[in-house]
């Protein structure tokens, strides 16, 4: 059998699809992307605080550091996932 030509494929991906559902969608792919190139010391405590719901002191302990380092880190990797993110939001909400 052939291959479908991209567009084909795009097409049939996104039939059924809204406009809206779409951006979501690219959305989503963008935020992965940009989760991705987090240092992974960042990853890991966005990923034990808003996955799984650690509290700060059980991220704390698992991690062997400090409270402190667990808001400083959280609070860097929110930042520069935000940084990344906002250039995309806009085109999602209209």
């Amino acid at each position: 059998m052939d291959s479908l030509p991209d567009e084909d494929l795009i097409r049939l991906f996104n039939e059924g699809r809204t406009e809206r559902d779409i951006k979501w969608l690219e959305l989503i792919q963008q935020m992965r992307r940009a989760f991705s190139w987090l240092p992974a010391e960042f990853q890991e405590v966005l990923a034990m605080r808003e996955l799984t719901g650690m509290s700060y002191a059980e991220m704390a302990h698992s991690l062997g550091i400090t409270i402190g380092e667990v808001r400083a880190r959280l609070y860097h990797a929110r930042h520069a996932l935000k940084q990344e993110m906002l250039p995309h939001i806009p085109e999602v909400t209209r």
